[in-house]
Formats: C-alpha cells, sequence, structure tokens
C-alpha cells in the first residue's frame, strides 16, 4: 500500500505543478493517473467512490481558484509557496512561484525613476 500511497502523492505534485504551469494535457494525464491509483486505494481500503470523486472535483477547484488568485494577485504566491513547502509540496511550490513570476509586471529600475523625475 506504501508503493500506491507514494505514487498518488507524485502524481499529485505533477498535476498541480501542470495546473499551475498551464499544460492541460499534463494536467488530464495526471488527473487520468490519479483515478487509477485512487480507485487502487479505495478497492484496498474499502472507500466510497463518491467520497473520493468529490474530493479530487474540490481538489481541483481549490487548485484552479488559487492559480487564478495568483494570476491576478502575483504578490500571494510567496506565503502561498511558504505554507506549501512548510507541507513538503516543493512541485506546487515551485510551480506557484513561476506563476507569479510570468504574471508579476517588470519592475522599474530605481535609477530610471531619479532620471524621469529630475
Amino acid at each position: 500500500m506504501g508503493a500506491l500511497v507514494d505514487a498518488l502523492a507524485d502524481v499529485r505534485a505533477a498535476r498541480a505543478a501542470a495546473l499551475l504551469g498551464g499544460r492541460p494535457s499534463d494536467v488530464l494525464a495526471a488527473a487520468r493517473t490519479t483515478v487509477t491509483v485512487v480507485g487502487a486505494l479505495a478497492d484496498r481500503l474499502g472507500i466510497d467512490d463518491a467520497e473520493i470523486a468529490r474530493s479530487l472535483a474540490d481538489a481541483e477547484a481549490l487548485a484552479r481558484a488559487v492559480a487564478d488568485a495568483v494570476r491576478q494577485h502575483p504578490e500571494i504566491a510567496a506565503p502561498l509557496s511558504a505554507a506549501l513547502r512548510a507541507r513538503e509540496q516543493p512541485d506546487a511550490a515551485d510551480a506557484l512561484a513561476r506563476l507569479a513570476a510570468a504574471h508579476t509586471p517588470p519592475q522599474t529600475p530605481a535609477h530610471a525613476l531619479s532620471e524621469v523625475l529630475a
């Protein structure tokens, strides 16, 4: 069972990174693999498939909401990334940081501002 749990953690990290990185084909592949691994775990543990489906849908909605929020407010990525790292999710933390970097406007150097103001 440990191998299935490890596989699920790897797939979830890959799926989160693909979702946040804007790679839909990788998101779909990871989602299919997640369903397979979760199904195997559910069978082994006797867990209701409907409960799992709801949990996966909730996780998907949360990941999409976080990605949307980071796109609109890249400054929130730093505390979210720190929280993910604290929960041993470095791949998801890195994906958030990359997403924020892609949506952060370039900074104007201080010397350029002083020239404009002079």
